[in-house]
């Protein structure tokens, strides 16, 4: 058992900003996340919030994701209804 186990956490959400591309570190958190705290997580490079030309693009998209893995709609369409045909 996990040292974590004997703790009470009760994470909404986690993000995890890492300082490089690694896969073994992407897998844990990922496991960790889902499967111990069963909790959506997501991953963010640091050097992806350090452009600053793209900084608010890549804001919106993790925003987005969050949303969607937190159960909300990506997008929403509103189609009329029609009742009778001419």
């Amino acid at each position: 058992m996990h040292f974590y186990k004997h703790f009470y956490l009760q994470f909404q959400y986690v993000v995890c900003v890492m300082p490089q591309q690694r896969d073994d570190v992407y897998s844990m958190i990922k496991k960790l996340t889902l499967t111990d705290f069963e909790t959506p997580s997501q991953c963010v490079l640091t050097k992806n919030l350090q452009k600053d030309k793209k900084f608010r693009s890549v804001v919106q998209k993790i925003v987005l994701q969050i949303n969607c893995k937190l159960g909300g709609a990506l997008w929403e369409l509103k189609i009329p209804m029609v009742s009778g045909y001419s």
